[in-house]
């Protein structure tokens, strides 16, 4: 079973594409569980708690109150975190303030001195705040050698297609913009890069762009991006609740996705 808030978003599915791949190869069902709400996560952990519905469970991008914790140390079957880790659980930890330290260091040996930071802000309770954390790496790098980014070069806000583009668009009406915007995923990232050559504004010349997944869009449209390895992330994971089923008594492992920034079009080398 995989529980994930996201179940849309394109780094999900390629997340997801690695988990199947793995467990298809063992011929095991894959079961997903999409939640919206607070009670929606609740629901689903207790169900599967007390009627062993699945053999193992992976947990993408989610965050669990204490006793939700509690309650999956009852469970019968091993648990994966992804991007989380919890005390005596398996995990896959995706270091996001070390991603964001990355753009900025790869933006700052570009020559960037005055860096934008676009986002979407992480409300929802029970999801892993990736945007700030991403963001705080970013900040940091950048304060330590002696830049600070000012408020106004940061946008975060919700993630809707309709408030994103009113966002962008805001953003790009300053009268000094950014050289270089960081965005917390490629897919804001194309969405910024459209909106700002539709202003006439030139990438990588006049505002270099990174995003961070690097997920397939980004190679078709040229965007340089933090890669997370999501699909090795997803077979992590899966092997990771595999290798538990075998052994119960095996030491808890958590194991740190890599991260690189890669180079393409939008910025680097011109």
């Amino acid at each position: 079973g995989v529980v994930a808030p996201f179940f849309t978003q394109p780094s999900f599915m390629e997340r997801l594409r690695g988990i199947a791949d793995v467990l298809g190869a063992r011929h095991y069902e894959l079961v997903v569980y999409a939640i919206s709400t607070e009670e929606d996560l609740s629901t689903y952990v207790q169900m599967l708690v007390n009627t062993q519905r699945v053999d193992g469970l992976i947990f993408l991008c989610v965050r669990l109150e204490e006793a939700t914790v509690e309650l999956l140390r009852s469970a019968s079957f091993p648990v994966c975190f992804v991007e989380n880790e919890y005390e005596g659980f398996d995990s896959v930890v995706v270091q996001n303030v070390q991603g964001g330290q990355l753009a900025a260091q790869f933006l700052h040996e570009q020559g960037v001195c005055r860096p934008g930071f676009i986002g979407e802000s992480s409300r929802l309770s029970y999801a892993v705040n990736a945007t700030e954390e991403r963001l705080q790496g970013f900040r940091f790098y950048f304060a330590n050698q002696g830049i600070i980014i000012p408020p106004e070069h940061v946008w975060l806000g919700e993630f809707t297609e309709k408030n994103l583009d009113q966002g962008i668009e805001l953003y790009l009406q300053q009268t000094q913009l950014p050289d270089a915007v960081f965005c917390s995923s490629d897919v804001i990232a194309a969405r910024f890069v459209r909106i700002a050559l539709k202003k006439g504004i030139r990438v990588p010349d006049d505002m270099q762009v990174i995003g961070f997944d690097n997920i397939d869009i980004a190679d078709y449209m040229g965007l340089t991006s933090v890669s997370q390895s999501l699909e090795a992330s997803g077979s992590m994971a899966a092997r990771m609740v595999l290798d538990r089923i075998g052994d119960r008594s095996r030491g808890v492992t958590t194991m740190k996705v890599p991260l690189s920034v890669i180079e393409r079009e939008t910025a680097g080398k011109k």
